[in-house]
Parts: structure tokens; sequence; C-alpha cells
């Protein structure tokens, strides 16, 4: 486990932003996106997938947010050994903030 002494460099080795690992540091957990490897097309394999990540991660302290059904994603809240976990994991190929977005303005249709 590395700790807070190390380098931006040595954290970003995990697949995570170092930014995220500090942030779950300091405030206990993060929500992130978690974009998943699926082998193969179909509901049932992203479910395979979101099984096999949440198997990894029981032994750290996370919160399921959302299991999509269509697209190879999951939300989650994660803790710092969560989101190192998921940074390792050969089941995950990328894991991002979950930010809040602004709607898109409204568009006036032309008269």
């Amino acid at each position: 486990m590395l700790t807070a002494g190390c380098t931006a460099e040595a954290s970003s080795e995990s697949g995570i932003a170092p930014e995220l690992l500090v942030r779950a540091r300091e405030q206990g957990h993060v929500r992130v996106i978690v974009h998943l490897r699926v082998g193969a097309a179909g509901s049932a394999a992203i479910a395979a997938a979101q099984d096999a990540v949440l198997a990894e991660l029981s032994a750290t302290a996370y919160r399921l947010g959302r299991r999509y059904t269509a697209i190879p994603f999951m939300s989650l809240v994660a803790s710092e050994a969560a989101l190192r976990r998921l940074g390792e994991s050969t089941n995950v190929l990328d894991v991002q903030e979950d930010r809040a977005s602004s709607p898109l303005p409204s568009v006036e249709p032309a008269r």
C-alpha cells in the first residue's frame, strides 16, 4: 500500500488518478464511474464483469451506486483501498470521478 509520502508518479501506476486517491484519503470516499472490461456483448457479460469486480472489492470499503445493464459501467462510492484495488483489476479499463454536470442549454426552435 502506498503512503501519503509517495509521489504522484508512483500513485499513477495503479491506473487511478492521484487526485482521486488523495480525495478518497482526505474525505474517506469518492464517487466514481468504473468502465469494465467485457469480453462479449450483452447484458449477461456486463453483469458477469460487474460481479467479478464487486468480488474483488469484497475486502475493501465501498458502496454500490448503480449497475448499468446496457453499457459496461457501474458507479461506486469507493474508499482509497477500493480505488487501489480497482486500479489493479484486470476487469477494469478506467475509473473516473463521478461528477454532476450542468444540463445542456435549451435550444429555441428556429422560426
